[in-house]
């Protein structure tokens, strides 16, 4: 699989600059693939062939590789090698709730536990609890966002690139008036009087608000100037036909030069149909055939890459891999299933105990409850729900989960 870019290019350091502003040194890095419109348990994560509730897909098989026990069928080889190359360090987590049905409330209870508009997600808190020095605290590719108290730390690369044009100043010539691009030496005496202005402004303020607009204005020239550098290096159209890794080149590259410590990403499946599977469940083998490809070129290159503070980027970054809702027991008469309020997530690489599946299904494919310390099923444990996902990521991340969580503790077997 070969990206049309060189994907493989960026490890070596040939995509980007050198770095400017980073990350703190050890901060834990969070990459999210969001699977867009409720996948299919059944078809990789819960193998129910002893259930007579579940219709589980013909010549499909269960299996084990790497510590995960999966579902295993030749028209997915690219999942068993996963598994067999990744297995231990994958943690999968079944069967934890989103208590909704709609797409909108279930991906905002997926990534921020709450069904609150007040509410930030786990990748904004984790970008908001980060130094105080990167350029893109967290870097939304594609996907979902939710903020509220840090809304001011979520960057969006636009659907149609956007963001770079906001750096360089080509947007000014998209625009519907018609504009005169100011030439370069114009553009350096503008440049040297607002460094000179903003200087004079700090020199001069006094305490409060003054002196807070001086600060900010000063931030935001050092960060323009500081991001001018990347503008080629974040050009990305996202559509039905952008590849996923193009859009992983400029996550990757963030994450790597210590740019941002989160990054969203959202993976749409084969063509870009989308997970949404009301007819034609086979869609959901394809879909999952190409995502396993992709993950396995993601964690190789993880492998090779050595992060900004020197670390190898795979004792770096975690993948977070998720989808908003699982999809029902049963087939419909349309060859699809429906919503289902039970889904499964995967955790990869750094800090993360791997080689474990924790939780499970029930025979009518309803989740179980799980002893929090070990993973374990058992009906003296918790039943889970988004929150102690989010509540484990924050965890990682080194953030208490506290109130953040309405008090859910997180899943500490799936820690390192």
């Amino acid at each position: 699989m070969i990206s049309r870019r060189q994907f493989g290019a960026l490890s070596a350091g040939l995509l980007l600059p050198r770095r400017l502003l980073a990350a703190a040194d050890g901060e834990q890095q969070l990459l999210f693939i969001f699977c867009a419109g409720g996948w299919d348990q059944t078809a990789v994560f819960a193998p129910l062939f002893d259930s007579s509730s579940v219709d589980m897909e013909p010549e499909a098989v269960s299996a084990s590789a790497g510590g995960i026990t999966f579902v295993d069928h030749e028209d997915r080889p690219a999942v068993r090698s996963f598994f067999e190359d990744w297995g231990p360090q994958t943690c999968l987590i079944n069967g934890f709730e989103v208590r909704a049905i709609s797409h909108e409330q279930c991906t905002r209870l997926l990534m921020t536990g709450s069904s609150g508009a007040e509410s930030d997600d786990w990748a904004v808190l984790a970008a908001g609890n980060a130094g105080p020095d990167l350029l893109m605290p967290h870097v939304v590719v594609s996907g979902p966002a939710f903020s509220s108290q840090y809304s001011s730390k979520v960057v969006r690369i636009g659907a149609s690139g956007q963001l770079p044009g906001l750096i360089d100043g080509s947007a000014l010539q998209r625009s519907e008036q018609p504009v005169d691009p100011m030439g370069a030496q114009t553009q350096s005496l503008v440049d040297a009087f607002m460094r000179e202005r903003a200087a004079s402004l700090s020199a001069v303020a006094g305490r409060g608000k003054e002196q807070r607009y001086a600060e900010s204005l000063s931030t935001v020239l050092q960060q323009a100037e500081s991001l001018s550098g990347y503008a080629d290096q974040l050009q990305v159209e996202i559509n039905e036909q952008t590849d996923m890794l193009d859009q992983l080149e400029v996550a990757l590259g963030c994450l790597q030069e210590g740019l941002t410590r989160t990054a969203m990403i959202q993976y749409d499946g084969i063509w870009g149909v989308g997970w949404d599977t009301h007819s034609d469940n086979w869609y959901q083998s394809l879909h999952f055939e190409e995502l396993f490809g992709y993950l396995s070129r993601l964690m190789t290159e993880l492998e090779s890459r050595t992060a900004a503070d020197g670390r190898q980027m795979s004792e770096a970054v975690t993948v977070v891999v998720l989808s908003e809702m699982g999809r029902s027991p049963q087939l419909n008469n349309w060859g699809g299933r429906h919503h289902w309020t039970y889904t499964s997530a995967m955790l990869l690489g750094a800090g993360i105990a791997g080689g474990q599946v924790i939780g499970g299904y029930d025979p009518y494919a309803i989740g179980q409850s799980v002893r929090l310390s070990d993973g374990v099923v058992s009906d003296s444990g918790t039943p889970l729900v988004s929150g102690h996902l989010g509540a484990t990521l924050l965890a990682l991340a080194g953030i208490d989960p506290g109130d953040l969580t309405g008090g859910l503790d997180p899943i500490t077997a799936a820690l390192r």
